[in-house]
């Protein structure tokens, strides 16, 4: 049996995959006991699932009612791109850096991924790798605080991206 860890994990991969892929639209409510019974856990679980979410700016709640996926306003798009433009910036000049024959191999395979799924139509998969590439650059910049930053702003972004 799975820790409740691992399962939080599962779930919150899951959904946030699904809402970055616009399985689960913006605006859409998230019961905590359907997510329960899906994933086979507690509703204290499910609200871990939540809040990592909501901390990506995927999930919103208001008063402690059902949470439900963001629906960020063309401001705050527009915010969170002028935000994301700076730290990518800042995660290209940390990978430049770095740069090696192991980091270039790395983003070459990747973008192949990308090419491979695009040529093939599959667009969730294409999107998906589109976002970790700069998910993948992040890490590669070696700074951990500007990576998680990044994270959080790419999911935002994603979401963003699938409603505009």
């Amino acid at each position: 049996m799975s820790s409740n860890s691992d399962r939080v994990d599962i779930a919150h991969r899951t959904l946030r995959q699904a809402i970055i892929e616009q399985a689960i639209k913006a605006g859409t409510k998230l019961p905590e006991d359907e997510i329960g019974r899906h994933f086979s856990m507690s509703r204290t679980l499910v609200r871990a699932v939540l809040a990592k979410l909501q901390a990506q700016g995927l999930v919103d709640t208001y008063h402690k009612r059902t949470a439900t996926v963001a629906q960020p306003s063309l401001e705050e798009a527009r915010d969170a791109f002028a935000v994301r433009r700076a730290l990518e910036r800042e995660v290209m000049k940390a990978v430049a850096k770095r740069w090696s024959p192991a980091i270039e191999k790395s983003l070459r395979e990747h973008v192949r991924e990308e090419e491979a799924a695009h040529a093939k139509g599959d667009v969730r998969l294409s999107t998906r790798l589109a976002g970790e590439f700069h998910l993948k650059l992040a890490d590669l910049a070696g700074n951990a605080l500007l990576e998680r930053y990044l994270s959080e702003l790419v999911s935002r972004c994603s979401l963003i991206l699938a409603m505009y």
